[in-house]
């Protein structure tokens, strides 16, 4: 980055406006990244300061201002848990400042926080364009690091001849199958041991699945299912849980991340399981519903990949969260 807020090479002081700001993970490098991304228009290179504070960075633009209101993102991946930014937004018409073209509003200065979970040490780097992106890429080793050794039973519900319940088009079975892959690729990018009940189509008797998950003796244990009603307008997202204390640990850190994620979602609350599935395990294990497959609004979501993305990643940062935060006494 630049030395100090200018134009390269003229002399003229650096002015910008963030026009959007966006934080993703980068699975498919080794080790993956969390990039946060802002869009400027820009006069020219920015100038950035960033301090590392105990559990934040902070990203300082003199000379930017926002084009929408301060605010913050929910971002829950496990490393990071949200993104928050601050500064003045650009002034009205016919007042000559706020612009990248008309100079820098006088108090201009944009500071975007990052919180992180974890120690990092992030790289700032400029993409020039129309508009430029200026971006913090936050390697995820200590992510990877954190979690070295651990095991989790991924377990689809149903498959082949047991189809589960059926909404509108889709069977339970397929739909719960998408979730579990997406979950095992989280898990798997960070380096954790993922055992499956099932990774195709097939049928698996809960038999099987108990001595699957017995034999290789995960630390803790998911299973995915789809909320059925004969109600078709019931709609909700819960997590069940086998009935120790660290299994409604488990669920909570899970429930916690699914609805700062997705705070849209209807909450059905975390509860014991009544299927004695999960009481037959050994692990701290959990059945997620992330929706119900019989109302035409749930079956939507469970089919939408961004939902289920989305759904996973929340699941990832429960999961992180139970591992790395200590049971409260």
């Amino acid at each position: 980055m630049n030395g100090g807020p200018g134009r390269a090479g003229s002399g003229e002081p650096w002015s910008a406006v963030v026009t959007n700001l966006r934080a993703a993970v980068d699975l498919g490098r080794s080790p993956p990244v969390t990039l946060v991304t802002l869009d400027l228009v820009a006069s020219g290179e920015p100038a950035v300061g960033m301090r590392p504070e105990a559990g934040r960075l902070v990203l300082v633009l003199e000379g930017a201002v926002l084009n929408h209101p301060p605010g913050a993102l929910a971002v829950a991946d496990g490393l990071v848990e949200a993104v928050a930014w601050r500064g003045p937004e650009p002034a009205g018409p016919g007042s000559g400042t706020g612009s990248a073209g008309g100079g820098p509003h006088p108090a201009s200065r944009v500071e975007v926080e990052v919180a992180v979970r974890l120690p990092v040490e992030p790289r700032v780097f400029w993409r020039p364009g129309l508009p430029g992106r200026l971006v913090l890429e936050i390697p995820r080793e200590a992510v990877t690091c954190a979690l070295a050794g651990t095991r989790v039973g991924v377990d689809p519900g149903h498959g082949g001849r047991d189809g589960g319940a059926r909404g509108g088009r889709y069977r339970e079975a397929d739909v719960v199958l998408e979730f579990s892959r997406r979950l095992a690729r989280w898990l798997r990018s960070h380096g954790v041991s993922v055992p499956v009940t099932r990774d195709r189509d097939e049928t698996v008797s809960v038999e099987t699945r108990i001595r699957l998950a017995r034999r290789e003796r995960p630390d803790a244990f998911v299973s995915f299912h789809a909320g059925a009603s004969t109600d078709r307008r019931r709609r909700g997202t819960a997590v069940l849980h086998r009935g120790d204390p660290p299994s409604e640990r488990l669920a909570r850190c899970l429930h916690a991340a699914i609805f700062h994620n997705s705070p849209f979602l209807e909450d059905v609350g975390v509860s014991p399981a009544r299927d004695p599935f999960l009481r037959r395990l050994r692990a701290p294990a959990v059945t997620v519903l992330p929706e119900y497959i019989t109302s035409h609004m749930g079956e939507g979501l469970l089919r939408d990949v961004s939902f289920q993305e989305r759904f996973a990643q929340s699941l990832f940062d429960g999961l992180v969260a139970f591992f790395l935060d200590p049971p409260a006494v």
